[in-house]
């Protein structure tokens, strides 16, 4: 995904993989790129990196039970 307002540009890229435990695609990394401009100058003057992995995907589950007493 990218936005660019004309000074300030955000990329945001995100990379998927198979997860065989779980039968799912979970993100594997995510980059971020914002550039920011100077004013009244398109020229990128900061630029900041991120980046993120993600592994050891679980799953997570909740178990309620209920019971309905009726008054007599």
């Amino acid at each position: 995904m990218t936005f660019d307002s004309g000074r300030n540009l955000v990329e945001i890229e995100v990379h998927y993989q198979r997860d065989a435990a779980l039968g799912l695609w979970v993100p594997s990394e995510m980059k971020e790129t914002y550039s920011i401009g100077r004013m009244g100058s398109f020229d990128r003057t900061v630029s900041l990196e991120g980046r993120a992995t993600y592994s050891k995907f679980r799953r997570f589950q909740v178990k309620t039970e209920e019971q309905i007493k009726i008054p007599k």
